[in-house]
């Protein structure tokens, strides 16, 4: 049963209702039904949500389709080969729905510690967690320099991905994975640290990952949508 939105209810009920008219035609909505059939359970979609690679909203208007409910318009292409967090958790709540109707669902958002927005799907009060985790970034492509040295880049800042450092993000990633999310830079930033990786490069190298459609899970969205939300997200509305 898709639910309304706990919060931001002007943008993720513009996005709920789109997800709810699409749940109810499958019929003439192919893509869903299809995933739905394909994958059979919430758990497989789960994880085949978390294999899509990460490529954020920058606000471009050719990146579309878009929701002019929201402020800044939001991107929704659902499905996509490489959603950011809106597209990942409006997917989920429709597949979901038709893969299993019983439970309750709606969409959330929150601001981060670090003053992002994230938002992602409720199943029964319980946060779902949809976020693509990083893999062997010493096989990933696109991260060669004219050197032959693999590295994250972001401004003047520059980390090679030593054996090291591939496997402190891969441990940063499983742990922000299965903590609760608003612990996840606490524990992405003691792997790293292990590394020594400064605590105040986290953030900006799950930037860097995103841009190669990778991350750490730290939930990061532009920080320019955070403050549409934050009044809403803060006092939610009574139960």
């Amino acid at each position: 049963m898709i639910l309304p939105p706990r919060n931001d209810t002007t943008c993720l009920g513009a996005i709920t209702e789109i997800i709810r008219k699409r749940v109810a035609t499958p019929e003439v909505d192919r893509s869903l039904a299809a995933l739905a059939r394909e994958l059979g359970s919430t758990a497989a979609l789960r994880r085949w949500i978390r294999e899509q690679r990460q490529r954020d909203d920058h606000g471009d208007p050719s990146d579309g389709p878009k929701v002019a409910a929201c402020q800044p318009v939001q991107r929704l292409r659902v499905p996509a080969q490489d959603p950011n967090c809106v597209e990942r958790a409006a997917l989920y709540l429709g597949v979901a729905e038709l893969i299993d109707p019983g439970p309750a669902r709606h969409l959330e958002s929150e601001v981060t510690p670090s003053g992002l927005l994230h938002t992602f799907p409720v199943e029964d009060g319980a946060r779902i967690v949809l976020d693509p985790i990083v893999g062997e970034l010493m096989s990933a492509p696109g991260l060669r320099n004219g050197g032959g040295d693999r590295q994250l880049r972001f401004g003047p800042v520059r980390i090679a991905l030593t054996p090291e450092i591939d496997r402190a993000l891969r441990v940063a990633a499983r742990a922000a994975r299965y903590v609760e999310p608003r612990l996840a830079t606490q524990v992405a930033t003691v792997a790293l640290a292990a590394a020594g990786v400064p605590p105040a490069l986290v953030v900006p190298i799950e930037h860097a990952l995103r841009e190669r459609g990778l991350t750490i899970g730290l939930f990061a969205a532009p920080a320019r949508v955070a403050a549409r939300v934050a009044q809403s997200v803060a006092t939610p509305p009574a139960q």
